[in-house]
């Protein structure tokens, strides 16, 4: 005949012998725990690690183990260019002369330029005046706003008009030769902007004025 059994103290003679279960687990394989945690560790920094990836980085601000490698041109790559600009006019100090050799001991300096336009140059020898941006590459050419000396100025092509600026003398007097750069056209020469990559609108710098980051500056004639 068979016995009924109670079932609330069936239940809790279940729940003890699964505690002790667990507890035996636990004692016999602590590894399981430590596993346990140390995935949990490893989402949390891989977290941490995505979230601090994705921060915003203000342009011409270093940051280390970023700005030591070569740089490479025509990808944009402005905070690195813009680190590595800022550095040579730190060792220059108030010397142009002494800051276009920095520039020149720069990586990939005395090679072509790699990749696609823009190219980073340097404002050089302008003094407080910096460099006037104009709407065209002839005298009757209208000023569009003017570059800080030693800003960095992003160049798409080179063209020969039939236009020197009279004041330029020595080794900046390279003719007739103008920079097409990245610029949005401001009201009043008066007016400092900041070339930007991937602005747009252009303008027209003299190449004299601007030293080649980077590269050798063999960069392509302007078409068209």
């Amino acid at each position: 005949m068979a016995v009924n059994q109670d079932s609330s103290s069936n239940t809790d003679d279940d729940h003890e012998l699964e505690r002790k279960a667990h507890i035996a687990a636990d004692k016999g394989f602590p590894w399981v725990r430590w596993g346990v945690i140390v995935a949990i560790i490893g989402v949390a920094v891989t977290v941490v690690g995505v979230v601090a990836g994705c921060q915003p980085r203000e342009p011409g601000t270093r940051i280390d183990g970023d700005n030591n490698g070569p740089i490479v041109n025509g990808d944009n790559n402005v905070v690195n260019i813009q680190a590595a600009t800022e550095r040579a006019a730190e060792v220059a100090g108030t010397d142009d002369t002494k800051f276009k050799e920095e520039l020149k001991k720069l990586p990939g300096a005395g090679e072509r330029p790699a990749s696609s336009a823009p190219w980073p140059y340097a404002v050089v020898d302008t003094g407080t005046d910096g460099l006037l941006a104009r709407d065209g590459n002839v005298a009757k050419a209208s000023p569009v706003g003017h570059a800080a000396n030693r800003a960095l100025i992003w160049v798409d092509c080179i063209a020969t008009s039939d236009f020197t600026p009279p004041m330029v003398t020595g080794e900046n007097n390279v003719g007739p030769k103008w920079a097409k750069v990245r610029w949005r056209h401001l009201a009043q020469p008066t007016d400092r902007g900041i070339s930007d990559p991937k602005q747009p609108q252009t303008a027209w710098m003299y190449l004299g004025a601007l030293a080649p980051i980077g590269h050798n500056g063999q960069i392509p004639a302007c078409t068209g």
